[in-house]
């Protein structure tokens, strides 16, 4: 599938899948969402360890912090979701502020609420990265890309085997994927109120744990299917991959869930490059470089750059009321020099 590619200093009409410079000396790029864009989203374990061996726990934790994440950040809009033991695959959308932050939410919540059970201290992930779907085929490609998730580098034979959360499972599933919630803020005030009485009480931490449902939704490229059309739809594509993958593998069997379960969480592996990445770094879009919404959004992308990019010299040459694009996160550390406190995101006025 050919791809639109980030190339600094490419003229957007110009636009072709071709190497780009970034992280190689090129200049860094403004964090760019439009909030009724999908986004491919991938951020990888610490050094690509094998932290995320999936139990039933772990999986609780998860679905647990992404529901209470999607309940704090009401704009984002959850398509799909895989979690690998070094990896995490999601497509969203969403309100460019609540994109972010429920992206560090989900992250932090899970390195400070699992990280102590398995002795690892600090952050366990390394950046996200967002890629654009702004066509009906980049959202279908994209959503097939996540139902192959452990799949296609053997590890299972059905995404539906995957002992841990699965955009497969989530939508062929008629039941909601379940976790918990535990209000930690909450118990710790109530441990503490109970340490100031002469007679403290033990505190259950039961009560401070509530469970929390995650339904995914339905592809915008998908949105007027019934739904058991896009059952059927999703189906067809679980049986795509398990035939692609029975063919790449020529004969091999699959290492199966149990194996996958005996995986020693300090195993680091490199991850597998999707398959728009090739020798890039980042991309604009994950789409055909033709296709009309490709091409609309490319331009609007580098019009965004070139906005930020004039705004940003104003700030650090002094200017307290730079003209950040709507959506643009302020560079804190000129804006702050200059005297400038205005609030770090600049939206649009609807």
């Amino acid at each position: 599938m050919r791809t639109a590619a980030l190339c600094p200093g490419t003229d957007p009409a110009e636009t072709v899948p071709t190497s780009d410079s970034c992280g190689r000396g090129g200049i860094h790029h403004a964090r760019y969402i439009e909030a009724d864009v999908p986004y491919h989203v991938i951020s990888r374990i610490f050094q690509g360890r094998c932290l995320l061996v999936p139990t039933d726990e772990l999986n609780e934790l998860i679905v647990g912090v992404v529901g209470r994440a999607l309940e704090l950040f009401p704009s984002v809009v959850l398509f799909a979701l895989t979690v690998l033991s070094n990896h995490l695959h999601a497509m969203l959308r969403g309100q460019p502020d609540q994109v972010s932050a429920c992206l560090g939410f989900v992250k932090r919540e899970i390195s400070r609420r699992y990280g102590p059970q398995i002795g690892w201290s600090g952050t366990m992930w390394d950046e996200y990265v967002a890629t654009a779907l702004p066509t009906v085929e980049s959202q279908v490609n994209c959503l097939k890309y996540l139902l192959s998730q452990a799949v296609k580098e053997g590890l299972v034979e059905s995404p539906l085997d995957w002992p841990g959360v699965h955009t497969a499972k989530a939508l062929l599933d008629p039941k909601p994927l379940r976790g918990k919630w535990f209000n930690a803020t909450g118990y710790g005030r109530a441990v503490r109120k109970q340490r100031l009485r002469r007679n403290p009480k033990p505190v259950d931490k039961e009560r401070f744990v509530t469970e929390i449902e995650v339904r995914l939704a339905k592809l915008p490229a998908w949105a007027e299917l019934a739904d058991e059309e896009y059952r059927r739809e999703v189906e067809r594509l679980v049986d795509e991959v398990i035939g692609e993958a029975r063919t790449a593998r020529r004969g091999r069997r699959a290492c199966g869930a149990r194996c996958v379960r005996r995986t020693p969480r300090n195993t680091r592996r490199s991850l597998p490059k999707p398959p728009w990445w090739e020798e890039r770094r980042r991309m604009i879009c994950w789409a055909d470089p033709k296709a009309k919404a490709t091409r609309e959004y490319v331009a609007r992308y580098w019009a965004f750059q070139a906005a930020f990019r004039q705004a940003s010299d104003a700030c650090k040459a002094g200017l307290t009321t730079p003209a950040f694009p709507a959506g643009a996160f302020r560079p804190a550390r000129y804006c702050e020099a200059a005297g400038n406190h205005a609030p770090m995101l600049s939206m649009s006025p609807s």
